[in-house]
């Protein structure tokens, strides 16, 4: 979920949003940011968990809800930006193989929760390894 812009615009087009974000200071600086916008149509819910592994559809049933229409992530770009210390935490894989899996498990995890027919929408670049001429560009999508 990292900042919360996904669900601050979905709140501003009067969608409900989950978002989902593994670093719990993350998430709370997220929370507070959505909840300057607020939306009386709207309900927005931010949940501490390892998308790999959480129930989400224990987290919709809290809500009251079976499915949803949309899913979008933004996974970190790899080993770019080191995000946290925890091992779950998808920029902190030792290869792409293990970023590739792991991100894997969340599109999984995450495509369970969406209904027939529906869309997921994966925001991700590429990345210039080492900063030099002549290093492979890894392509990240």
């Amino acid at each position: 979920m990292g900042s919360g812009t996904s669900l601050i615009e979905a709140q501003r087009m009067g969608r409900n949003s989950i978002g989902i974000e593994i670093q719990h200071d993350v998430a709370k600086e997220a929370y507070d940011r959505i909840n300057t916008e607020k939306n009386d149509v709207a309900r927005t819910k931010v949940v501490v968990a390892d998308s790999q592994t959480c129930d989400m559809n224990k987290i919709l049933l809290s809500e009251g809800i079976n499915k949803v229409q949309f899913v979008i992530m933004h996974p970190p770009y790899w080993d770019i930006v080191k995000f946290s210390e925890n091992p779950n935490d998808l920029s902190n894989c030792d290869s792409i193989n293990e970023f590739l899996d792991s991100f894997g498990k969340v599109i999984d995890n995450s495509l369970s929760a969406l209904e027939k027919n529906r869309y997921c929408a994966v925001v991700i670049g590429d990345k210039y390894a080492n900063s030099q001429v002549n290093s492979p560009w890894v392509l990240l999508h």
